[in-house]
């Protein structure tokens, strides 16, 4: 150690400007960047300039560093004009590239590494489609996925219907980028949070009076109306709440109308400020009934879109499309799968990278929402059916062979041929990766005698929840022994369509009332009038009101930003650190020369996620950072101890299974020898007042280093009274701790190494710190000699070793305080002993004495003293039971007479 000098070349940063094009644009918003799969910058911009700040994102500066600086997020509306950046670097002849996703990189840090690290990027579009057009149906677009999902802000709405208009005004304000879900759980199962099922306009179920019902006996309803704004602009309706139960569409019973509410709800919408939710009431509230109950969850989450929506955009978008007009669109059709969609939380999110035709990529849409899309034969347009089991058998029209003139291709699977177990690949949101998970049929699996898995593929899905749901469908498919053929009729079943059911009696094969599910339909070529079936048993009618618990990876990534340290230590380093690492030679001649000279320090224990840790010191010029430090063992005291105590109770122990007996620690400004730990019983075992320290007492919770092997040093040489200001900052493979959040421990220098070191052994009249006994008259003082020169290899000797040394010159001084007076003063003595009688000597008939002992060499005195405090003159005195002397108000020390 020694000179000025700190820092030092340990590589280079590297900046680059880019400009990157993400997707077809715009979306709603981009809310993620990560770099090698770790998170850069989160949040939600709709476009603009933001600025990234993770310069310790791979370890900091003595690592791979991090990444920072301006980027621009350019959405691709078609009023976009040229970014500055490139116009200032390509010249002014360049598009503004409308209708992309473009990311700018200005220059930006990419940290210390010259090999660039991937950069991925995540956005949300379900708010807006081709050329910045609102979405169509934009109430059903959006689907909270549940995991991951933040909603802490919940609201229960019980609004009575005997009030008048709409109610309430309460606004919610997630931004827009927040979630807002509307939910409706049955009242009697809401923990006593909801109040009514359903609400009424009149007050009989006949609907007469006061306005008759359109239909008579039909009166409740869940209608509510739900209102947006962005910024300070006028609240808009959002959602209508018609298709809940709203004139015409009422119900003759409350439960009738939360059923309907319940196969539609919950709701989310995102991409707005600002929501109201509120229910009109007519304007005789003297004739309602009942209420309307939601509950209302704000706050953040992940958004899917509703597959029906892709699908029709996929079918009507002009530039990546297929480029069909939205007429062509039977929007009733669509309207009521997206509901249903909506209702079942089934949203989808994947990326079509034109790696498979628009086509294709479309039909593995219909495959994760279970459903058929076709051309109606009446219609022309595009109807979008959902296979679901939402029939009445009873209501089904039947084929038998009064109209099916033949079944060719009967088939089964045999039951070796089926599968007890299904396989779902899906991507995870939260990870950003790939996942699986796996459904079985654990019975059929037994009596099969092996587990007979298939894979299925289901990218879109993001969550467990809704490939467990696709991977619960597939299996009851494939495990079922489904029949499937093809059926010959007449016009009865002219008005089937794909995905439509019927029932099949065939009995030549014994079929009675079987539930087919048409599959494909073909008319007559027209030698024929007979309709072509290919049909298949339904069986497709799946729950997807499921609650499934996120399986999670099992597995932690370890690299995750370190948090605080629970406490650090900073001081001048010891003589005896200083011998350890420069040499005894080295550092008595660099002593002799500059006496004054010293060197700061530094330790702390891990913390969370810590990997080790970086020192920096602050001399009046602002933070350096000057190196790097392992953590230390670490705990603390449970209970307070006194200078003669060596088993110390201990609680808090980061790493203390590592220290080693003959180690030395630190508890407040003494250093202790380790001579055994019990992390079982956690308790450690010390040797007091080692090196140029004195036994001290301590409090509980104070804090015990065990730096001997674990600490970082400056590597500057300051001099004597110098301030320095240190900070420990934990480092892990993904960052820092922020260094405004370090608690500063600031050092003065004093000349610690060249100073002697304090004796040791000190006793008064023969005994160790012992405040039970009467002190009176003459005191004797003994002590035991130490030599700094010779206490540098070897055993750490404590506090009760005898004579060591002394060091050549050595004298000490003895000094005596009453009541907190120095009073008494005795220099320059040679020996190991000396004697004061404050009564003869200073006129001290009683009171608190201190007595203690600095050694001296070369003009300067220990850096610590063993000193003794006790009550002198204490008999007859009247103590308190801690044998503090007790006092008068006026201060005068209270005696018993003789």
């Amino acid at each position: 150690m020694g000179g000025k000098s700190k820092a030092q070349t340990i590589g280079y940063k590297y900046y680059i400007g880019m400009h990157s094009v993400v997707c077809h644009g715009p979306i709603d918003f981009v809310t993620k960047f990560t770099v090698d799969d770790r998170v850069a910058w989160a949040g939600a911009t709709s476009g603009g300039s933001i600025g990234v700040s993770a310069e310790s994102l791979f370890g900091g500066e003595s690592r791979e560093g991090g990444v920072s600086g301006t980027v621009d997020v350019m959405m691709g509306w078609p009023t976009q004009l040229q970014n500055s950046y490139l116009v200032a670097k390509l010249g002014n002849r360049i598009p503004a590239y409308r209708g992309v996703v473009s990311i700018i990189h200005r220059q930006c840090y990419m940290g210390n590494n010259p090999y660039l690290k991937p950069w991925r990027y995540r956005g949300q579009r379900v708010q807006v489609r081709q050329d910045g057009q609102p979405q169509w149906n934009p109430n059903r677009a959006g689907i909270l996925v549940q995991a991951g999902a933040n909603l802490p802000n919940k609201t229960a709405v019980n609004l009575v219907a005997t009030s008048f208009g709409s109610a309430p005004s309460t606004v919610y304000s997630p931004g827009r980028a927040g979630v807002i879900r509307i939910s409706k759980p049955r009242a009697a199962a809401s923990g006593g949070l909801l109040t009514y099922d359903a609400w009424s306009a009149w007050n009989n179920d006949a609907g007469i009076g006061g306005g008759n019902s359109p239909v008579p006996g039909q009166t409740w309803t869940n209608q509510f109306q739900v209102l947006a704004r962005n910024g300070a602009g006028s609240f808009v309706s959002i959602f209508s709440g018609n298709d809940l139960g709203m004139d015409p569409n009422l119900y003759a019973t409350a439960d009738e109308a939360y059923a309907a509410a319940d196969a539609l709800l919950p709701i989310t919408f995102t991409g707005w400020d600002e929501y109201k939710v509120q229910a009109a009431f007519d304007n005789n509230p003297g004739d309602n009934r009942g209420g309307l109950s939601l509950i209302v969850e704000t706050g953040s989450g992940t958004i899917d879109l509703n597959g029906a929506h892709i699908i029709r955009e996929c079918l009507t978008d002009p530039d990546w499309g297929m480029g069909y007009p939205e007429s062509d669109v039977d929007d009733d059709w669509f309207g009521a799968a997206a509901n249903t969609i909506s209702a079942e939380e089934l949203g989808i999110s994947l990326l079509w990278d034109k790696q498979i035709l628009i086509d294709a990529f479309i039909q593995e849409i219909v495959k994760h929402i279970d459903a058929a899309l076709y051309v109606s034969r009446t219609t022309g347009k595009f109807v979008l059916k959902l296979i679901r089991g939402d029939y009445n058998p009873d209501d089904l029209i039947t084929l038998d062979e009064s109209c099916i003139s033949r079944i060719e291709d009967p088939s089964r699977p045999s039951f070796g041929e089926l599968t007890n177990s299904v396989t779902v690949n899906y991507w995870d949101h939260q990870t950003g990766k790939d996942a699986s998970l796996t459904v079985t049929d654990t019975a059929m699996a037994l009596v099969q005698g092996a587990v007979i898995n298939t894979p299925v593929q289901y990218p879109g899905f993001s969550n467990a929840r809704n490939a467990t749901i696709a991977g619960q469908r597939d299996l009851r498919a494939l495990s079922s022994p489904m029949l499937n053929c093809t059926i010959y009729v007449d016009s009865t079943a002219e008005d089937l369509n794909v995905g439509d059911v019927f029932k099949l009696n065939w009995s030549k094969w014994g079929i009675y009332q079987l539930v087919m599910r048409v599959t494909s339909f073909a008319l007559g070529n027209g030698k024929s009038n007979q309709i072509k079936l290919t049909c298949v048993q339904d069986i497709f009618d799946t729950t997807t009101k499921t609650a499934v618990a996120e399986p999670g990876t099992g597995w932690e990534d370890p690299s995750q930003p370190p948090g605080p340290s629970v406490d650090s230590l900073a001081q001048e380093l010891p003589y005896y650190e200083l011998v350890q690492t420069g040499g005894q030679a080295q550092t008595d001649s660099n002593l002799v020369n500059k006496p004054d000279s010293g060197y700061v320090m530094g330790a702390a224990p891990r913390p969370t996620g810590g990997i080790n840790a970086r020192m920096w010191t602050d001399s009046g010029n602002g933070y350096e950072s000057i190196n790097t430090l392992d953590f230390c063992p670490y705990c603390e005291l449970t209970v307070a101890v006194g200078k003669m105590e060596t088993v110390w109770s201990t609680t808090g122990g980061l790493d203390m299974d590592t220290v080693l007996a003959g180690q030395h620690a630190q508890i407040g400004d003494e250093i202790v020898r380790i001579d055994a730990v019990d992390t079982v019983g956690n308790t450690i075992t010390v040797g007091r007042g080692a090196l140029d320290t004195v036994p001290q007492d301590h409090a509980a919770t104070d804090s015990i280093f065990v730096w001997d092997l674990n600490y970082g040093a400056d590597p500057t040489e300051y001099v004597a009274a110098e301030v320095v200001d240190v900070k420990i900052q934990p480092v892990s493979g993904s960052g820092t701790v922020d260094l405004g959040l370090i608690t500063e421990r600031t050092v003065t220098l004093d000349g610690r190494a060249w100073r002697p070191y304090a004796p040791g052994q000190f006793k008064v009249n023969g005994l160790y710190y012992d405040t039970s006994v009467d002190y009176s008259g003459e005191l004797t003082l003994t002590w035991a000699h130490r030599d700094r020169l010779e206490q540098t290899g070897g055993t750490i000797v404590d506090h009760t070793m005898g004579d060591i040394g002394p060091e050549p010159g050595t004298l000490y001084r003895v000094q005596g305080y009453v009541d907190d007076v120095l009073v008494h003063t005795e220099d320059d003595i040679a020996g190991t002993t000396a004697s004061w009688d404050p009564g003869l000597d200073d006129g001290v008939e009683s009171g608190t004495v201190r007595v203690e002992v600095h050694a001296k060499r070369d003009g300067v005195y220990s850096w610590q003293a063993p000193w003794h405090e006790f009550l002198y003159g204490a008999a007859g005195q009247r103590v308190t039971e801690e044998n503090d002397g007790r006092v008068t108000e006026g201060d005068e020390l209270r005696v018993t007479e003789d």
